[in-house]
């Protein structure tokens, strides 16, 4: 996948995290190497339970 086709991507998940009042938000880049099976990760906390569990 291109660069700017994953930018806009992460944009998009920041964006509905965003909508849907998340907290502590994060952005991990995975390194090439590490076998990981994505590039990046997005990681949010909230602190409604029915936003939460959803």
């Amino acid at each position: 996948m291109k660069k700017s086709e994953t930018k806009k991507q992460i944009t998009a998940a920041i964006q509905a995290c965003l909508e849907k009042k998340a907290e502590e938000l994060s952005i991990l880049e995975m390194e090439k190497g590490s076998g990981a099976f994505t590039d990046y990760f997005v990681l949010c906390s909230g602190t409604n339970p029915r936003q939460v569990q959803a």
